[in-house]
């Protein structure tokens, strides 16, 4: 008797300290499939992550068609309907991918690539590693959208910062030159959030950023010198932190981010 009570005792305390890291959701409508990942930890800055599979005529898609996204939505700034774009030997992943949720970790898996997505606990980054290890050549994009009120006809400023430049986008495209990090916001409003990226420099052949005053969406595209890639994401709302606040932050500690992302163990 005395040693069932101890394993009973034992599967309590388990399920007590037991924690649940991503909430999935799932609804359908007409032909779409709408998928809602919740990240529940206890950092800083909340994250989900919307992935929409389409069906059209019988040919499955994920995301906004037009922007020919691999279609993974991110909150805080950036574009729910797709914010990344996986590039493999010159064709975007834009089919829907089997994803697989453990702990704090979202696997997205393709027939020539896997994205592995992170949410530390206690941590306002995403790490995030592709690998495409049959595959001649990879290239990433970035969609971000930290200005644009829906529903509204808002003016925005676009910005990209480094740690070298404060660029205004409204007028000509980016060329990346060595930068490990980048920021974009809107230099009126940041009511969707301040979006970051980070990126190894050594890994980079070529890279732009563009957000034309026409244009919404600002994109970013990196040519890779590897199939293997490892980036950090950063959603930033400005009751976080604000976008001054942001630059001195990653000015200051860029160096050690980016350090932190070289030896990050993915699971």
């Amino acid at each position: 008797m005395k040693n069932i009570l101890i394993i009973f005792i034992l599967g309590v305390t388990f399920s007590l300290f037991a924690i649940v890291n991503i909430e999935h959701k799932q609804t359908q409508k007409n032909n779409r499939i709408y998928n809602n990942y919740r990240i529940l930890n206890s950092a800083p800055v909340k994250y989900t992550v919307d992935y929409v599979i389409s069906n059209s005529k019988g040919v499955k898609y994920v995301g906004d068609r037009s922007s020919n996204s691999t279609g993974i939505g991110l909150t805080n700034g950036w574009y729910n309907s797709g914010c990344i774009r996986i590039i493999v030997d010159n064709k975007t992943l834009n089919t829907p991918a089997k994803i697989d949720c453990k702990t704090d970790t979202m696997t997205f898996t393709w027939n020539n690539a896997v994205l592995k997505m992170t949410f530390p606990e206690g941590s306002d980054k995403i790490y995030c590693h592709v690998t495409a290890p049959k595959a001649k050549n990879l290239k990433l994009g970035f969609l971000a959208m930290p200005g644009f009120l829906p529903k509204r006809k808002a003016e925005f400023k676009s910005y990209v910062s480094t740690e070298k430049i404060n660029h205004c986008l409204n007028d000509k495209i980016y060329n990346f030159q060595g930068d490990s990090w980048f920021m974009l916001y809107d230099g009126i409003s940041n009511k969707k959030g301040i979006s970051v990226v980070l990126l190894d420099p050594e890994k980079i052949k070529a890279g732009k950023i563009n957000g034309g005053a026409k244009k919404v969406l600002i994109t970013a595209q990196f040519e890779m010198n590897t199939i293997d890639c490892r980036f950090i994401l950063m959603g930033i709302p400005s009751n976080h932190m604000d976008a001054e606040t942001l630059y001195e932050d990653l000015k200051e500690n860029g160096s050690k981010y980016l350090k932190e992302l070289r030896s990050f163990k993915f699971k």
